[in-house]
């Protein structure tokens, strides 16, 4: 009934192929972390996750929210004016990751050894920086394949090819260090990259010419936009990631290898909110656009019904073979099961709630979602600052799950006073 009513719906067809890729490139990131974790100790396990959670957040300083601004600032330029913003973009971004490695060269030893308390990931800096470039570089041309309406080849890197990549060479060349893992990865990112610059350039016929003037440009309109962005998407990251950081500095990295595991498996739950997301995104935004309230109501009630059953299944099932599923990645997870448990009740949340973030953004309410985002930010942190060292891993889990489904629920509160009673029919 509920496949039947989403498709009645329109939300299962064209746009539903974009997301199987999405969600392809989604399976072979947990295959490569799952071939990861059965190579690995469980410590190198837990040093590579946290290397990776380093990486994430300088990535995020070297982009600085430019993705979204690529995307639509390409989408309303002429074939002929993207040339100068390409290259000025590139200019931006390439400027940011000089300044994001000087940082973390000159940083290393007070962020890994005081911050992080561990200091084997200064090892790996020189990882760290390089793949941040290599993927800030990646973003950028997936970004400006998306905004000039190439969706699938802007999805092939996003994600897809880069692990396509490790996988295979993880399939054929197994690791026994973090060192070697991120060394790995590095080499398929370096492919990824490559492929996506002969590919843009292909696609967006970008010509190799004198750019024009910065302020003909567009760069600074973008720029303007990506700032403020990024105060959304960094605070978005704090409360997803900020638990790891965390931890490092309070337990060991066995501990860390554990809890990364768990929280990989309790994100698969959010994909299926992630592809309605995609899909209804434009929907909401037309409809309330054209003030069809009552159609605008019935999309979210389709949608909301759908991924309450949705969670319901995928919560159960956690629950019951919740130790069945983190053995796969071997007997020394075992820990993992009842913290994958915590974790998945907040997922729960995020997908019973339903598209209650995308609906703010989508109908020009995305300034609450930046307080939103912010404040459970600022929980994040405070929280875990002071109960992570006293309760290790639990308290990790269970302040990111209450966190979340508070952060779900008070947006559930602003669309329903600002949208549904704001603007009823």
């Amino acid at each position: 009934m509920t496949i039947k009513a989403l498709s009645r719906h329109g939300l299962l067809g064209p746009s539903a192929i974009l997301m199987t890729i999405k969600l392809m490139a989604a399976l072979l990131a947990f295959i490569f972390h799952f071939l990861l974790a059965r190579q690995l100790s469980i410590q190198e396990y837990g040093l590579f996750s946290l290397a990776l959670t380093c990486l994430v957040f300088s990535g995020a300083f070297a982009k600085q929210g430019v993705e979204p601004a690529i995307v639509r600032y390409f989408a309303q330029k002429n074939r002929t004016d993207i040339h100068s913003l390409y290259a000025y973009v590139l200019l931006f971004v390439v400027t940011n990751i000089v300044i994001v490695g000087l940082v973390l060269l000159f940083s290393a030893d007070f962020v890994f050894d005081t911050l992080l308390n561990t200091v084997e990931l200064s090892e790996l800096l020189p990882l760290i920086i390089g793949l941040t470039a290599l993927q800030t570089c990646l973003a950028v041309n997936s970004s400006a394949l998306k905004g000039r309406h190439f969706p699938v080849s802007s999805m092939l890197f996003t994600g897809f090819l880069s692990h396509l990549f490790a996988v295979a060479f993880l399939y054929f060349q197994p690791v026994s260090s973090a060192l070697e893992a991120l060394n790995l990865l590095f080499y398929a990112v370096c492919g990824t990259v490559f492929l996506s610059f002969i590919v843009t350039k292909m696609k967006l016929m970008i010509t190799f010419t004198a750019p024009e003037p910065i302020k003909r440009s567009g760069i600074i309109e973008l720029y303007n936009t990506s700032r403020v962005l990024f105060v959304s998407s960094l605070a978005s990251l704090i409360s997803q990631q900020f638990a790891v950081l965390i931890l490092a500095r309070s337990v060991s990295l066995s501990e860390v290898g554990i809890y990364s595991v768990a929280i990989k498996v309790s994100m698969l739950m959010s994909y299926p909110l992630f592809v309605l997301n995609a899909i209804t995104a434009p929907k909401y935004a037309a409809l309330f656009s054209q003030g069809k309230m009552q159609g605008f109501r019935h999309l979210a009630w389709i949608t909301t019904k759908s991924l309450i059953v949705i969670a319901t299944l995928l919560f159960t099932g956690v629950a019951i073979f919740s130790k069945e599923i983190v053995s796969l990645f071997g007997e020394h997870y075992l820990a993992a099961a009842p913290i994958l448990i915590i974790l998945a009740a907040g997922q729960w949340f995020n997908l019973a709630t339903g598209s209650v973030v995308s609906i703010l953004v989508m109908t020009g309410y995305e300034k609450i979602h930046r307080r939103n985002s912010l404040f459970a930010a600022v929980m994040t942190v405070v929280t875990m600052f002071f109960c992570v060292p006293i309760y290790g891993i639990w308290a990790a889990a269970w302040l990111t799950a209450i966190i979340m489904a508070l952060f779900n629920l008070v947006s559930l509160y602003f669309v329903s006073r600002l949208i549904y009673t704001r603007h009823a029919q």
